[in-house]
């Protein structure tokens, strides 16, 4: 991911790019001259004049950064599906494979103890507590009662906590994974993101400051809290004897997930990308699409 960086800010550094072209170029003829620049020698580029030749070496410019840029976040999203997400996600399902015996046991020895509860409490007499603890007792002793709250509450998560708090905690331990690239990502590749995703765009820009090192104590003045919810909320924000601390690798997980989950659906977007520009933005408007609409 780090040599896709590279390669796409040495090309994006050439800066031809940025030329803006006149509105009469249609954009077949930018393909067709980049895919014949791709191809041609410099034997046969010759042959042509200096307008063509010039023609040639911008459409194939124009082409390679779009390709660099491609090539950078393709491999983000295959590496974030397969790598933090999908390993973390994977080790998550096995440990709750692993513990679903243990917690059907328990879960069993719990069933019976308030099962036997709630037959007494039907009685329709006054029963004091000694009685029901008796009825209890004959039933599951209760030190294996004690050991199944225990067991239960360590692998159940709390009623407001999410599904997902048990693979973000795995998340932020895979924080080596993305660490390199992430110093480098917004700083190669001008993004641009809608309403929507503003923040987070704006987040992952300050991320690169968070994880240089220089900064030893990270609090929450210097991350968007907003974007910290649910069950990255235990993870991310630590309380301490002089108030909350952030774990910034944590916070970062969090930012890098929801900026993932906005360039999917191109919330998020590469202007010199081909596949992962804005959709809208090809889209016609003012007199272009009053002039189209009257076509029809």
């Amino acid at each position: 991911m780090e040599k896709a960086l590279e390669r796409a800010g040495e090309i994006l550094s050439v800066g031809l790019g940025a030329m803006e072209l006149p509105p009469g170029v249609p954009h077949r003829r930018l393909v067709d001259l980049a895919r014949y620049g791709m191809t041609a020698t410099a034997t046969t580029l010759r042959r042509h004049g200096p307008s063509r030749q010039l023609a040639t070496l911008l459409a194939t410019v124009i082409y390679l950064e779009g390709k660099s840029v491609d090539d950078c976040l393709d491999l983000l999203d295959l590496l974030m599906t397969t790598e933090p997400i999908g390993k973390a996600e994977t080790a998550t399902d096995k440990e709750r494979a692993r513990q679903h015996p243990k917690l059907a046991r328990h879960s069993a020895t719990l069933a019976v103890a308030v099962e036997t509860l709630l037959e007494v409490t039907e009685y329709g007499e006054e029963l004091r507590l000694e009685q029901v603890w008796e009825a209890i007792d004959a039933m599951v002793p209760r030190r294996e009662l004690k050991e199944a709250v225990a067991a239960v509450t360590g692998m159940v998560p709390p009623p407001d906590a999410d599904a997902d708090g048990q693979m973000r905690a795995l998340l932020a331990e895979r924080i080596a994974t993305v660490s390199g690239f992430l110093k480098m990502l917004t700083t190669v590749i001008e993004f641009g993101a809608n309403a929507e995703a503003q923040r987070v765009l704006a987040a992952m820009k300050t991320l690169p400051r968070l994880l240089d090192g220089r900064k030893k104590k990270v609090t929450e003045d210097d991350i968007d809290v907003a974007l910290v919810s649910g069950s990255w909320k235990r993870l991310v924000l630590r309380a301490g004897a002089h108030g909350s601390t952030v774990d910034k690798n944590a916070y970062t997980m969090c930012v890098l997930t929801q900026f993932h989950r906005h360039l999917k659906r191109r919330d998020v977007y590469a202007e010199a990308s081909a596949r992962w520009r804005d959709p809208r933005g090809q889209l016609l408007d003012g007199a272009g699409w009053a002039a189209a609409r009257g076509r029809r």
